[in-house]
C-alpha cells in the first residue's frame, strides 16, 4: 500500500496547515495586490460571489497573478452555471462540471494533480533477464 496521496501546497495554505518546511505556494507572475473586480460578463450573482470568493482567497495567500485573472473568471462563471442548474432542479451537462474541476487544478484549488511527473529510472532494471545478477543470458 503505497499510503495518502499528497496534497496540493495551495490547499495547505487555505485550509491553514501550512509548515515552514513545505514550499509556498506563491504565484509566479505579476502579483495583483487589490482585490480585482468582478468582469462585467459575468451576468449569475452566483458567478460574481463565487469570483469574489475566489479571488479573495487567492488574494489573501499571495496566489493571484495578472496571468490568473482570465481562468478564474472563467471559473467563476462556469460556477454560477452549475449553481444555477441545480438550482432550477436541473442536471447541469459533465462537460461544464469537468472544465470546472479542470479550471479549478489549474488554480490550485482542488487536490487533483494535472502536471504528470516525468517517469522514473526503473531502479530493478539491473537485474533484468539477459543480464542478470547470476549472469543468466
Amino acid at each position: 500500500m503505497r499510503g495518502r496521496k499528497p496534497i496540493h501546497p495551495h490547499l495547505h495554505v487555505i485550509r491553514g496547515t501550512g509548515r515552514t518546511d513545505r514550499v509556498a505556494a506563491v504565484a509566479t507572475g505579476t502579483p495583483v495586490l487589490d482585490m480585482p473586480a468582478c468582469p462585467d460578463w459575468i451576468t449569475s450573482a452566483r458567478g460574481r460571489a463565487e469570483f469574489n470568493t475566489l479571488a479573495r482567497l487567492l488574494c489573501v495567500n499571495k496566489a493571484l497573478a495578472q496571468e490568473v485573472l482570465g481562468p478564474l473568471a472563467v471559473t467563476a462563471a462556469l460556477a454560477g452555471q452549475i449553481q444555477d442548474a441545480f438550482a432550477a432542479g436541473l442536471t447541469p451537462q459533465g462537460a461544464l462540471i469537468a472544465q470546472y474541476r479542470g479550471l479549478l487544478a489549474d488554480l490550485g484549488l482542488s487536490g487533483i494533480k494535472r502536471v504528470r511527473e516525468p517517469e522514473r529510472e526503473n531502479p530493478f532494471r539491473k537485474y533484468n533477464k539477459e543480464d542478470g545478477p547470476h549472469g543468466n543470458k
